[in-house]
């Protein structure tokens, strides 16, 4: 069973883990997971980015990573991970029935809102993030299956 189960004391709206266990590739633009993360939505739903996902960042314009709060460091770059696994196919969630993490096949829209609940930020922070998400982000939008 994944260790993910035993955290009875996770709060909706948070990860468990606390550093990114990540290896960096391509000077820093590009990072791959060395162990899953995981993401327990407000509505009770557990995600995970199992190992071996990758990340570019936030693919977001400069100007907002300006905004005061804006923490590429913690909190973000986990919500952009999370993002880049709803974005390429790799996001899984907890399945209940089977007692096993299946492929989360969300579509684009819910992938954006996920990220910015995750984010955790306020409310003018996440309208800079989630507007240029939703006008810009299509063409990388590109799920498995």
């Amino acid at each position: 069973m994944s260790k993910y189960h035993h955290s009875d004391h996770q709060s909706p709206g948070t990860f468990l883990e606390d550093k990114l266990p990540v290896m960096t590739f391509r000077d820093g633009a590009d990072d791959e997971l060395i162990e899953p993360i995981h993401y327990l939505a407000k509505d009770l739903t557990k995600y995970r980015c199992p190992t071996g996902s990758r990340t570019d960042g936030m693919s977001i314009p400069k100007a907002v990573k300006l905004i005061p709060g804006f923490n590429a460091n913690r909190q973000d770059w986990f919500s952009s991970i999370l993002h880049d696994g709803g974005y390429r196919g790799t996001l899984e969630k907890w399945d209940t029935k089977t007692n096993s993490w299946i492929p989360a096949k969300l579509n684009r829209k819910q992938t954006d809102k996920l990220m910015i609940e995750s984010m955790n930020s306020g409310k003018v922070k996440n309208n800079a993030v989630y507007w240029p998400l939703r006008w810009l982000g299509w063409p990388n939008f590109k799920p498995k299956g």
